[in-house]
């Protein structure tokens, strides 16, 4: 795949990573289908582990395949104890999955930890697991990588089987995994899958057999120090019986572990289904020894097979020695052919076992018929399935006399005198082996050649030689003088590994390769070089892992060297932006901006560096703005720049300080601001109906506790005046609008109780009174419009015109008038008393 690849997160990462909708946030496992990283999806606020392709693979269509059919494989498995995938999904060049989450720790880790497991411990994990198995048996999928580290126990117990990478669907033809690829690991892995044969849900359930083999006896059934080896001890060797390793284990246990690890997979139980049913019933102590007996029944021992027909004799007449003719060369080639396989695996490891069957099949020589020359002619039956295991198509059989004396006799229509012989198989490119003596007796009598008597063909020491110098080629990236050899090789042992490869196909395939993406290697080389020296490491990274780490050119040019100079690079500059980071949050700015411009020489990419930059210019505006506007006595403009710079420089201790002593201020303003509010609602309140006492007792409170300043002090001042000045005209207006109700009633008291002592002694008073109370028959109308009023302390008068309509005694028609009259005033405490009354004109 082309494009810009993600930069993933490392173990601890400081920045995290998005695909799609998922925030990763470390990583939690790696293999070699793959990394898996914890990671939280938005949309639904839920934790999810994901995993993504290697980038090295990622341009290889069949992984690519390969990953995604795992994902598609265990989404339509739905079942409590495997994992569940939730989407798939590719992001700037990288395939990747989320699935299920457990939080928990796969067997592999436990047992690396040392944990031991108990009896009903175990037989929980094999229940569960086998539900798993019964789950992909019934969509017709085969796991084929079972083992510790693809069984996860959450903390929960719950118990789920993971990892799909190498599962196959048994009813769909596939175009990623072919007939004798051999996958999974060998410490579990079935007999057939290691000959890489046709695989079907026993395979899964022998891999089951060696985990929990594991669990019971603290180590797999086979190990060695190849994989290859450990594979041919899985088709050849019986592992050995559990209670000889501990003896705890109980015997039903031990038995349905042993079947699981039967050979052939037709002695295994017949699928996950009938192994869960035996487990649950073992565990509910419903399953007794006859049932697991019953089960295994043995196949009929090599006597009681039926005898293949004698065929191909030729009977001479005539004295002599008898003769018989053996099979021909084609048939003999069919008969060694089938031994390829095992062939090569023995020549690196040297083991053989059981064949799968239980039992070892023979090399048969019978006598058939008395010949005519007093020796009786033979026949040899050779069983070809078995011997062509062993030697393969390309191997010559010839048989020598034990005398030595008679010349190597090719197996074609070729007739033999009875007595004893050596098989001798001869291959180009290999030792050549020499099997007996074996004896061919009288028709009555068995002869035959044990199996186990059978060795395996060595490759000579030219052609070992041949092998290394090609790998060594290879090594060097001579890629055309090692595919040369490589295609010496390949004609006379295909099949053989050689070096790092599996046969000398693939590793001709891989020098085509290398030589082809040497040059497409060594220009990303360029290109990364050249972004190391613009200061561009991340740029450089991606492509530099483009370059796969297991080729020789990423070997030959120190690709892991450039690798490890741009993570520094880049490493290097996070770590300034950390430092930069902390410095901003003390307010140390100075430094802010060194720190930055050191990560920015190291890596011109970094926009971190940037936003930190930005960051800090605008935290240093706030704090100049704060500072000028405390200079100013503006606390509360000042609160609001350092509440601002603070969000930037959380640590800056003495600024904070600053902040809260302002702050404090700034609240005690408020409130007292609060409180001079309230007062002058009420004064508002008290005017509009008329109390200015009320409101002057609210303007003193406010003048006397709540601290106004000079310029508050000037205004409330000046409005209590106004008040004041109100509160006088209103009581003025009030004393003259009682004097007219007194004069329309012609109640002298009342008059008189509106003035003040002085004024009822002045004469113009008195005069007034007596001549309203001896000639006003009744008056009609009494009333005083005010022209002016003088509210000046101790001066308090009114001007006004008394307009009035009186009935005079004996005069039938009213005195209708108006006269202008000065009234001074004195506030008597009590309300405002007419102090003097002067007629105007």
């Amino acid at each position: 795949m082309d494009g810009e690849f993600v930069q993933l997160p490392e173990d601890k990462p400081t920045v995290a990573v998005r695909l799609g909708e998922y925030l990763l946030e470390r990583r939690i496992g790696s293999g070699g289908m793959g990394q898996v990283f914890l990671g939280r999806q938005e949309s639904l606020d839920r934790m999810v582990a994901i995993k993504i392709m290697p980038r090295q693979t990622a341009s290889d269509q069949q992984s690519v395949q390969r990953f995604q059919r795992e994902a598609k494989s265990i989404a339509q498995l739905i079942h409590p104890n495997i994992v569940q995938v939730f989407s798939f999904g590719v992001e700037k060049g990288v395939p990747y999955f989320a699935m299920e989450y457990v939080d928990g720790e796969d067997l592999s880790a436990k047992l690396k930890n040392g944990e031991e497991f108990t009896t009903d411990e175990v037989v929980h994990i094999f229940i569960e697991v086998a539900k798993a198995l019964e789950a992909a048996a019934a969509h017709d999928m085969v796991h084929r990588d079972i083992k510790p580290s693809n069984i996860m126990i959450a903390k929960t117990g719950e118990v789920k089987v993971m990892d799909f990478g190498l599962a196959k669907t048994l009813t769909k033809p596939s175009d990623v995994t072919t007939v004798g690829m051999v996958l999974g690991t060998p410490q579990y892995m079935s007999p057939e899958q290691g000959k890489g044969e046709k695989l079907d849900p026993r395979a899964d359930m022998y891999s089951l057999g060696c985990v929990v083999y594991q669990l019971l006896t603290g180590s797999p059934p086979f190990e060695a120090d190849l994989p290859t080896a450990v594979v041919c001890r899985h088709i050849h060797d019986k592992p050995k019986p559990i209670q000889e390793l501990n003896p705890d284990v109980p015997d039903k246990l031990a038995a349905i572990v042993m079947r699981c690890l039967k050979k052939d997979p037709d002695r295994r139980f017949a699928d996950p289904c009938m192994l869960r049913t035996m487990l649950e019933g073992l565990q509910k102590g419903e399953t007794t020894s006859e049932m697991l007996e019953s089960l295994d029944t043995e196949q009929p021992p090599a006597e009681e097979l039926p005898q293949p027909e004698p065929a191909g004799v030729q009977e001479t007449g005539g004295g002599g020695g008898a003769w018989v003719a053996i099979f021909g060369a084609v048939g003999l080639f069919i008969a060694v052919a089938v031994f390829a396989l095992i062939l090569f695996r023995h020549e690196l490891f040297g083991n053989r076992g059981d064949t799968g069957t239980g039992r070892q099949e023979p090399v048969v020589a019978r006598v058939r018929d008395p010949g005519m020359l007093g020796e009786p002619p033979c026949e040899i039956f050779f069983p070809g399935g078995e011997l062509r295991k062993h030697y393969g198509d390309m191997a010559n059989a010839v048989l020598i006399a034990e005398d030595e004396r008679s010349a190597p006799v090719e197996l074609e229509n070729r007739l033999l005198c009875a007595g004893r012989y050596r098989l001798r198989i001869e291959r180009e490119g290999f030792d050549s082996l020499t099997i007996g003596p074996f004896e061919l007796r009288l028709l009555d009598n068995t002869n035959s050649i044990n199996l186990d008597d059978l060795s395996v063909l060595k490759l000579s020491k030219d052609t070992v030689d041949g092998i290394g110098k090609a790998v060594a080629h290879f090594e060097d990236g001579r890629y055309l003088d090692a595919e040369m050899r490589f295609s010496e090789i390949a004609k006379f042992a295909p099949e053989v590994p050689v070096g790092p490869f599996a046969n000398a196909s693939e590793a001709i395939e891989a020098c085509r390769q290398e030589a082809k993406g040497n040059k497409a290697y060594a220009d990303l080389r360029a290109d990364a070089q050249s972004l190391l020296g613009d200061a561009r490491p991340q740029e450089a990274l991606e492509i530099l892992e483009r370059i796969p780490k297991d080729s020789t050119f990423c070997r030959k040019h120190d690709i892991a060297g450039l690798i490890r100079h741009a993570k520094e690079k880049t490493n290097t500059a996070q770590m300034f932006l950390v430092d930069a980071k902390k410095e901003l949050c003390n307010g140390r700015f100075q430094e802010v901006r060194a720190l930055a411009k050191k990560a920015g020489a190291l890596d011109q990419d970094l926009t971190e560096a940037g936003e930190i930059l930005a960051s800090c210019d605008r935290a240093a505006e706030f704090r100049e703005k704060a500072r000028s506007a405390f200079g100013e006595k503006d606390n509360r403009n000042a609160v609001a720049h350092y509440r601002k710079y603070l969000e930037v420089a959380t640590e800056d201790k003495k600024v904070r300080a600053i902040f809260e002593r302002l702050e404090k201020k700034v609240k005690a303003e408020d409130a007292r601001l609060a409180q001079i509010s309230s007062r002058l609602a009420a004064v508002e309140k008290a005017m509009e109906e008329k109390r200015p006492a009320d409101a002057i007792t609210e303007y003193d409170y406010i003048l006397a506790n709540l601290k106004p300043d000079k310029a508050e002090v000037v205004r409330f001042t000046r409005l209590r005046a106004d008040a004041v000045r109100t509160g006088k005209k209103l009581g003025i207006e009030k004393t003259l609008a009682e004097l007219d109700k007194a004069y329309m009633s012609r109640d002298p008291d009342a008059v008189l109780a509106l003035l003040t002592a002085e004024a009822k002694k002045h004469a113009t008073v008195r005069e007034e009174l007596e001549i309203f109370l001896q000639e006003a028959g009744a008056v009609k109308l009494s009333r005083h419009e005010i022209q002016s009023m003088t509210l000046e302390d101790g001066k308090e008068a009114a001007t006004t015109r008394w307009v009035f309509s009186v009935f005079f005694t004996g005069v039938p028609e009213p005195a209708d008038g108006s006269i202008a009259m000065t009234y001074r005033f004195t506030d008597s405490g009590k309300g405002w008393k007419i102090a003097a009354i002067t007629p105007g004109d």
